[in-house]
């Protein structure tokens, strides 16, 4: 992802591992590890890379799962874009090639780098970086030029996890430039405890399991088995 384009005179540069921290990240506070950008064709491939990312720590912002019950969706949308998202994942295909919304929506990423140090992260999915090179968009001519991750011959829950993982070693690669970042490990712990929590709210507490027989004090009622001399009843 270490990579320097211009698209429209704004020059990007990408933060890369060898930056300071207060070279872009700065001591912005960011909400999301990612913003989730994608054609609405594409969500069943993005909602999945959304929960591998959650299960590695990292915390993405995408629609569907990232807004609550009243949220005004244009307003909250338009803060995880502009504001609260220190990198742009921006799932590129066919779709998105063919819709104005997502385009708009990267047209905004790109303006805004400069401003907080965000970054765009591509992510070419079921299409080539080439093939977008040519395309009379703006923007999509800029995302072309930008290192990204490509689909190979794979499955896609193969191409998701080695999405997934190498998005985690790249926010983590941030966190390490900060100096009150939280590790990507850290995360995962807490991911999985709140799923505890969760699954304890939803079917009560874990009740222990023991093997073999159960044991009764003497004196304690007993709907069955032995009784206290040892004879059965």
């Amino acid at each position: 992802f270490d990579r320097f384009c211009t698209v429209g005179g704004l020059a990007m540069t990408a933060v890369s591992s060898r930056c300071p921290a207060t070279a872009l990240l700065g001591c912005h506070n960011w909400k999301y590890d990612v913003f989730l950008l994608h054609a609405g064709e594409n969500k069943p491939f993005v909602e999945k890379l959304y929960d591998a990312l959650c299960g590695k720590g990292v915390r993405p912002f995408l629609d569907s799962k990232s807004l609550k019950l009243g949220d005004n969706a244009d307003d909250v949308m338009e803060d995880a874009l502009v504001r609260s998202s220190r990198f742009v994942v921006a799932i590129v295909s066919h779709e998105m090639k063919n819709k104005r919304c997502p385009k708009e929506e990267l047209k905004k990423a790109f303006s805004r780098h400069q401003g907080t140090g965000s970054v765009i992260l591509p992510v070419f999915y079921n299409i080539t970086a080439d093939s977008c090179f040519d395309s009379t968009n703006e923007q999509l001519r800029g995302v072309s030029r930008i290192s990204g991750i490509e689909k190979k011959n794979e499955e896609e829950c193969d191409f998701i996890e080695r999405v997934a993982s190498q998005l985690t070693k790249r926010v983590q690669q941030a966190l390490e430039e900060e100096p009150d970042g939280i590790p990507i490990q850290s995360r995962r712990h807490q991911h999985l405890a709140s799923d505890v929590v969760e699954d304890s709210r939803r079917f009560g507490p874990a009740r222990p399991q023991h093997g073999g027989a159960s044991h009764h004090s003497s004196g304690s009622p007993s709907g069955g088995g032995d009784s206290d001399d040892g004879q059965p009843k």
